[in-house]
């Protein structure tokens, strides 16, 4: 409860929190450089971070107000943005889509990070005593349900899956704006 005599409330602890590591991030580009390579920065930053700090996957956005140093990097944002093609509305979706890209690969990587996990347990449990076969037994036969399923190694081109995922992403936005403008 000391820390309350810092911060008013959870949420308060929430917008610190974040705005401490949103300090990490580097501003988007200056000069214009067009939606595309704005995004894909801003893409790239948020990747790095909450690598960083996988905390954050656990942050409800619905629940923290952006702090100061928060808001600040939203305006950055936005301001690149801007005269770039997207309207307000675009430019909101955009970022969202973005956030959940990078949200989604994330839980991807620490999802199969835990199934990794799971086959280490395995292993042990192969050669462990005669009470835990049953055990050994169930987990082997999941393992093989997730591995059918295509589960790869959690760091097997991350940066590469996270890449190709930000091009089709980007790529498709383009379309769409394209198609807007016929």
């Amino acid at each position: 409860m000391a820390l309350y005599t810092y911060v008013e409330d959870a949420a308060a602890l929430r917008a610190a929190m974040l705005d401490h590591v949103v300090k990490e991030q580097p501003a988007p580009p200056l000069e214009p450089a067009g939606w595309r390579q704005v995004l894909a920065h801003v893409g790239r930053s948020w990747w790095s971070i909450s690598q960083r700090h996988p905390w954050l996957l656990d942050m409800p956005a619905d629940e923290t107000p952006p702090g100061p140093v928060t808001t600040a990097a939203l305006a950055r944002v936005y301001a690149a943005l801007e005269g770039c093609g997207l309207d307000i509305r675009q430019q909101a979706r955009a970022i969202m889509m973005l956030r959940n890209h990078v949200e989604g690969t994330l839980r991807s990587v620490l999802r199969t990070r835990s199934w990794s996990r799971l086959q280490s347990l395995e292993s042990s449990l192969a050669t462990s005593d005669a009470s835990d076969l049953t055990l050994a037994a169930d987990l082997r036969r999941l393992l093989r349900v997730v591995d059918a399923g295509g589960a790869v190694d959690p760091d097997d081109e991350l940066q590469a899956n996270f890449e190709w995922g930000l091009q089709c992403l980007l790529t498709g936005l383009g379309q769409a704006l394209d198609r807007q403008l016929r």
